[in-house]
């Protein structure tokens, strides 16, 4: 349970845990989802992220056809099962270049300007 998101039944009782951390806040995150980068949307249970798109270019389908969009995604997720590395806490981070998670020390990815600036202006909803 939840089966389906009905935003008229709400829960705020249902007991889901998140990772501590700093997440994402509230709000536009279009920049994150530009490029397929280490920039990420960090989201905690039960947030989500709304995407719109102009399809008023497409051509109408033909009579009888059904058109379906897809959504491609780069993502991790991180549960808080025992077994995953560092479960109780939302870093470390992983990145494209890992050979695995949890990432040996060695492998720490570079620290960049766009990173800093991500968490200066982004990951700054701290969930405990």
């Amino acid at each position: 349970m939840p089966l389906i998101y009905d935003y008229q039944q709400t829960d705020l009782d249902v007991p889901f845990a998140s990772l501590s951390g700093a997440y994402t806040r509230y709000g536009p995150v279009r920049e994150l989802l530009a490029e397929e980068d280490d920039q990420f949307v960090l989201m905690a249970t039960g947030d989500e992220i709304a995407v719109k798109f102009d399809a008023t270019s497409v051509p109408p389908t033909p009579a009888g056809w059904v058109r379906s969009f897809v959504l491609v995604s780069h993502a991790y997720c991180k549960d808080m099962d025992p077994y995953t590395g560092a479960s109780a806490t939302l870093e470390p981070m992983p990145f494209k270049g890992m050979s695995r998670y949890p990432y040996p020390e060695a492998e720490r990815p570079a620290e960049t300007e766009a990173q800093r600036r991500t968490r200066e202006l982004y990951h700054t909803r701290i969930v405990r």
